[in-house]
Parts: C-alpha cells; sequence; structure tokens
C-alpha cells in the first residue's frame, strides 16, 4: 500500500486518481448506509493508529483527483476516541451538503432509517430500527387488546412525501415507512386508513412486520372494520416466515376460538393454540411462554409437565412480563397456583416463601400491575415478607386504585375509616367505600351501609344504608346478610 505521507514522492497516474475520487464520490453519495472504513477515509493502520484524509466534500474530492491536486489534502494522526467522532462529525456534515436525505434511495432497508456515521463506534453500521411497541391482555382473553400503543423512535428520514402515482413503484420497506408515519402522524397528519393502506400494499410483497400490523388493525378495529378472519389470515402469513409475535397471536385465535377457529373441535384449537405458543415462546415472547406454562400446568393441548410449566413461568418473569411476576408472586404468598399441585405440596421442593412473594409483587407493581400494587400493599399493612409499614400499604393502594382496583379502593376507605397509615377522614373514606361499592365490591358496600346507617361521613339516610346492605347480602358477604336482619 502507499503510504498517504510520501504521496509527494509517489508517482501516480492521474488514471488512478481519477478512479479513486469517482469510487469515493460513488460510495458515499449513493450508498451513505453501509458505510466502512475506506469510505470514511481509514487508510491504513500502523502502530495501532490510523491515518486519515481531511473529511472534505465527495465533490472537491472529485476534483481534487481530476486535477492531481491529491497530494496537497494534509493528513492527521487520531489519537482517540474522541478525535475520530469529531472528524466523522464533520466528514457527516460536509457529505449531507450533497447526499439528498429525502432521497428514498437513501434508506437502508435492513435498518429502516437513513444511518450515516455518527460516532467511532458506528463506522461500519448504523444505528438500529425501532420496534412496535404492542400491550394485550391474553389468557381471560374477555378485555379487548389494546391498540398499537408507540410508533417506533423516527424510522426514517423523510421529510417530504413521494407523489402518491410513484407509491408503487417503491419498496416494501418504503411503504412500510410511510404507512408508520401516516397511522402514527409523524411529521404529517394523522391518517390511519392511509397507514393502513400502505402497510397492506407492503404487506403484499410479503413484508412481515406490515402483515402483522394491518392484522392486529383488523383484530381490534383500528382504522378498519374489526374482521377477525382477514387478521387470521394475515397473523398466519406473517407466522409462516417466523414472525413471533404472530405466532403468538395465532396460538390466543387458536386458544379462544377467535376468527371462525370456534367451529373446531376444543381439543384439536388446544393443541394447534400450544404449539403456537412454544414456537413464540422458543423465540423470547414473554406472553407466549407465559401462556404455555399454563398449557403445561393445566396440560392443554400437550402433555401436563408442571416442572416445565414452573420453567416457562420463570422464563416469561425473567423477560419482564408482570403477569408471570405477578403469578409468582401470588403462589409464593399463598402456597397456591403455578409452584403448587391440587393438593398444596409443593413442585420441586417449592413453599411458601414471604420474601420471595414480596419480591415478584414488587417487579409487578413497578410496572403498573394493579392487583400486584394492592398485594404488595398487603404486605406492607401486616408485615409479611418485609417490615409492616402502613404508610406504604398507603402509598401502593393509591398506586392500585388510579388503575380504578375495587379491592385496593375498600381497603384504602378502610385506612380512612380507622386513620391506618393516613390521618382518619370518614369522608374520604365514604368517598372510596363509593367508589369500591359501584365496582361491586361487597365488602365495601357493606362499610358504605353502615357509614349511612351511622351517619359517618355522610348524612343518616336508613333507605340508602339498606340498599347498599342488600347489594353486599347478594354478592355473599355474610356479616351483611345478619346484620341486614336487624335493621
Amino acid at each position: 500500500m502507499i503510504k498517504i505521507n510520501n504521496y509527494g514522492k509517489a508517482k501516480m497516474k492521474l488514471s488512478v486518481l481519477i478512479a479513486f475520487g469517482l469510487s469515493c464520490f460513488s460510495c458515499i453519495s449513493i450508498c451513505p448506509s453501509i458505510v466502512s472504513a475506506s469510505e470514511m477515509g481509514l487508510i491504513e493502520e500502523r502502530s495501532g493508529r490510523s491515518a486519515l484524509f481531511r473529511p472534505v466534500n465527495p465533490e472537491e474530492l472529485l476534483r481534487l483527483a481530476n486535477r492531481d491536486r491529491l497530494r496537497k489534502i494534509p493528513i492527521q494522526q487520531v489519537e482517540t476516541a474522541a478525535e475520530l467522532d469529531n472528524i466523522i462529525s464533520n466528514f457527516k456534515a460536509a457529505a449531507e451538503n450533497v447526499i439528498n436525505p429525502n432521497d428514498n434511495s437513501l434508506i437502508d432497508p435492513r435498518k429502516r432509517t437513513w444511518t450515516g456515521v455518527s460516532s467511532a463506534s458506528q463506522l461500519t453500521r448504523g444505528p438500529r430500527g425501532g420496534s412496535l411497541i404492542l400491550s394485550s391482555r391474553v389468557i381471560n382473553n374477555t378485555q379487548q387488546e389494546d391498540c398499537i400503543k408507540k410508533e417506533p423512535p423516527q424510522e426514517d428520514r423523510i421529510k417530504n412525501n413521494p407523489p402518491q402515482e410513484e407509491l408503487d413503484q417503491e419498496s416494501p420497506e418504503t411503504q412500510f415507512n410511510l404507512g408508520n408515519r401516516y397511522f402514527f402522524g409523524k411529521g404529517i397528519p394523522e391518517d390511519k386508513k392511509e397507514g393502513i393502506e400502505c402497510w397492506k400494499k407492503a404487506a403484499e410483497k410479503n413484508h412481515t412486520e406490515a402483515q402483522f400490523r394491518v392484522a392486529v388493525c383488523y383484530e381490534i378495529g383500528d382504522g378498519v372494520p374489526m374482521d377477525e378472519l382477514k387478521a387470521r389470515e394475515l397473523f398466519e402469513k406473517a407466522a409462516a416466515e417466523g414472525h413471533g409475535y404472530a405466532q403468538f397471536k395465532l396460538g390466543v385465535f387458536y386458544d379462544f376460538g377467535k376468527g371462525g377457529l370456534d367451529q373446531l373441535d376444543m381439543s384439536v384449537r388446544k393443541t394447534i393454540a400450544a404449539d403456537y405458543y412454544k414456537r413464540a415462546a422458543h423465540q423470547g415472547h414473554p406472553k407466549a411462554q407465559f401462556n404455555l406454562a399454563i398449557s403445561y400446568y393445566d396440560g392443554e393441548g400437550i402433555e401436563q409437565d408442571k416442572e416445565k410449566a414452573i420453567k416457562w413461568c420463570k422464563r416469561a418473569a425473567k423477560n419482564n412480563y408482570n403477569r408471570a411476576q405477578y403469578a409468582l408472586g401470588l403462589s409464593h404468598d399463598t402456597g397456591r397456583g403455578i409452584l403448587f399441585d391440587d393438593t398444596g405440596r409443593g413442585i420441586i421442593g417449592n413453599k411458601i416463601n414471604k420474601e420471595k412473594a414480596v419480591e415478584y409483587y414488587r417487579k409487578a407493581a413497578e410496572t403498573n400491575h394493579r392487583k400486584a400494587q394492592f398485594k404488595l400493599g398487603k404486605c406492607y399493612y401486616f408485615g409479611e415478607g418485609v417490615g409492616q409499614d402502613k404508610k406504604e400499604a398507603v402509598r401502593w393502594y393509591k398506586k392500585a386504585v388510579k388503575e380504578n382496583y375495587a379491592k385496593a379502593q375498600a381497603e384504602l376507605g378502610n385506612c380512612y375509616y380507622f386513620g391506618e397509615g393516613v390521618e382518619k377522614d370518614k369522608i374520604e373514606a365514604v368517598r372510596w367505600y363509593k367508589l369500591a361499592a359501584e365496582n361491586n365490591n361487597s365488602k365495601a358496600q357493606f362499610m358504605l351501609s353502615l357509614c349511612y346507617e351511622r351517619g359517618e361521613g355522610v348524612e343518616i339516610n336508613k333507605e340508602i344504608a339498606r340498599e347498599w346492605c342488600e347489594k353486599a347480602a347478594r354478592l355473599g358477604h355474610q356479616k351483611a346478610v345478619s346484620h341486614l336482619l336487624k335493621m
């Protein structure tokens, strides 16, 4: 290799210089998403150092090459990563003078972003694109899955919309990115229908993430009429290409008979569901891991194996799935559930462990799992697995009531009624009892009945008192049943 600082001595032909200049210009201006050491000016390694060209505009480099002035470009040695980052920053700024970021050809289809170089650690790769974030409730299937919650961190640098008539000629990746911009309203007015249309075009060209997103929209009726059959078809296409979340969703569809699958024999559905859960679980999908754990525990669609159930539940918990964390906490707390068999015998030597229960409750509670927040509050209230601290109990109850959890509302009412962890305030107690009572909590209904009967925190009203006592009795509250006979 010709040493850079000996250019003056080298007898290089003009044709070589022109070829070098053209190659540099084409590499930088045509394909900035693939940045190699040579394209950045890293010419050779000598004694642990790199010799670099001064970062220049590619057009200037070509002009200098044609005029045989390449030898006049000064050389500098880099001692630290900070110096290298500074040079790269200057190079990037210079390159942007001739590279149009609005040109769709500059979007790296592997990363869905205009990459360039921003630091020494990114000499050979661009930053990763984001990923779709979804939230779902999957076991009881009584609550509808939330919509797509969050658009990935700015996946592209397109600043102007390409003409609509040109859209069909673009790549599936570009159509997918444009769909993201329309659906989430990034840089343009939000238009979910147009976003979905872009995703559909990408999906037709076998873009698996686009197939998955359109399927979710059909499943929950977001931007399109709800259509579980179409959702299932698209989930199947994405799942066949190894899309882990689509495999999980198909498991849910078979498990609960969605998308026309309710016509299948239940044992067949459960078997197929367990198979899809297993595929997604092995890809590290925490919800699938948790569902697979339940399948193993109940022996639905798969041979019962409670040790494997525990294994997969713990994997899901380790992957920060709060339902798995709560399930393990509850089992350690009560001696029932996934760590124990039907007779209450601990599996693999498990036993009640209040400290472990608190550990799992806390993990789930910190991600806003309302039942875990309530249970952690109870642990603090009674001092089980943790030092007794009723103020801390109230703090966790207050977090749980933000999620409209009736049990927490009732317990918070008790704290205000009896002055435990907070200053006694029966007006505030009645407020929380009402909220819990309206959510069909029998304990709150009975306490609210007493408050109306005695005039505590509210004016005496025997008629309302009896109404709430009757409601509590109908829900099986034994004290309410006994008290009603005396009213």
